[in-house]
Parts: structure tokens; C-alpha cells; sequence
């Protein structure tokens, strides 16, 4: 939370939290990781069982109900995953870059576009 408690736009229950920077882990988290999906979700699945992302972030969404994450990484030498996806009703969210994760993320995109929720 990086200006404190804010208000979000509701559409999940949960918070946003800084990754911590550990030996292990640099601060932000840049680079390609493979994503593990929790749930089946037609977006997700366009793009293979278990597909590399290019991520660059310093924060994650850390949903209170859990059947809101769709998606986790697991970082070499981190404990706890972090959240990759969230999905709920006609919401998706991914916290990597589709745009810049190869043919991935084009598979992801084309899948999006033609989802109907």
C-alpha cells in the first residue's frame, strides 16, 4: 500500500501489498516466471498448462477470498506465492505484462477479446 489505506473500487475483497525484498528476492520482481493456475478459466487456458510471463512489478493483490485468485507464481527462494490473476464474475486482472510476454501473452490477449462472460 504504497500512500496507506485507500479505498479501492470494490470489486474485490483484499489488499495491496509490497513485495519484500529478501536475498533471494530484488525489489521489483522483473522477468519471465511461469504461472500456476488454480482454477480453469478460458483466458488463462488459451495460453498452455503452465505458461511463462514476463512480470515487472513492486506490489501484488492479496485477495481475502481466495476463489478470487486464479493464478500464483512461486519465485525460486520465495516461501509464499504471490498472485499472478485474479478473476471474479466478468472481472479479470493479471498482474504481468500480456503485451510483452511473447506468444503467451497473445494467445492471452486473443482469448480476452473473445470471451464472453
Amino acid at each position: 500500500e504504497e500512500f496507506g489505506p485507500v479505498q479501492g473500487l470494490d470489486w474485490l475483497s483484499g489488499r495491496v501489498v509490497r513485495l519484500q525484498r529478501t536475498a533471494e528476492r530484488k525489489v521489483p520482481n522483473m522477468g519471465w516466471c511461469p504461472v500456476q493456475t488454480l482454477r480453469p478459466h478460458p483466458v488463462l487456458a488459451a495460453s498452455g498448462e503452465k505458461p511463462y510471463f514476463y512480470f515487472v512489478h513492486s506490489y501484488y493483490a492479496q485477495c481475502e477470498d481466495l476463489d478470487d485468485t486464479l493464478a500464483i507464481i512461486c519465485p525460486e527462494g520465495d516461501e509464499e506465492p504471490i498472485t499472478a490473476a485474479v478473476a471474479k464474475n466478468a472481472l479479470i486482472a493479471v498482474q504481468f505484462h500480456p503485451e510483452k510476454s511473447s506468444a503467451s501473452g497473445l494467445k492471452l490477449l486473443e482469448a480476452f477479446c473473445r470471451w464472453t462472460p
